[in-house]
């Protein structure tokens, strides 16, 4: 199993995302980040485990994304490189 999960979620899949994936996700030992990834808008989640505690973080426009489970980090801005968003198609 891996370390670090990631799930892009919209409005249709987003429900699943927090509760019954992130619960399973939880309780598997060997996970120790689970990333949404906003498909509407530069919005990023993480999940990390902390011991026995998850800390949760939220990244959006401007600021860097650390996972610190693989040591990766860069700018969110690179999660959306050539991502047209519904405002800007309008």
């Amino acid at each position: 199993m891996y370390s670090t999960l990631q799930d892009l979620i919209s409005p249709s899949t987003e429900l699943r995302g927090r509760t019954e994936k992130l619960a399973r996700y939880q309780r598997h030992p060997t996970v120790e980040e689970y990333i949404l990834v906003s498909q509407e808008h530069q919005a990023v989640e993480i999940y990390t485990r902390n011991g026995k505690k998850w800390v949760y973080q939220m990244f959006e426009s401007g600021e860097e994304i650390e996972l610190t489970s693989i040591g990766f980090h860069c700018p969110i801005e690179a999660f959306y490189e050539d991502v047209p968003f519904s405002t800007e198609l309008e």
